[in-house]
């Protein structure tokens, strides 16, 4: 199954056995729906640090710098 944000189901499997399924999902709108959250907004960055910092537009997770404190 592929959900979107809040509990709106895009695309589900047929069956209960092993499928493929995709689904296009609006990155945009899930940004906005996760920064409107309130547990995004109390998320504990001194637990977190650098895992709750937002990503730079362009920069992908993976080459994104990590610098500890």
């Amino acid at each position: 199954m592929i959900a979107d944000n809040p509990r709106r189901i895009l695309q589900q499997s047929a069956d209960k056995t092993e499928s493929y399924i995709s689904a296009t999902i609006d990155l945009g709108r899930m940004r906005q729906k996760r920064n409107d959250s309130r547990n995004f907004q109390q998320r504990r960055h001194d637990l977190y640090g650098p895992l709750s910092d937002p990503l730079t537009k362009g920069t992908p997770a993976s080459r994104k710098e990590v610098t500890h404190k």
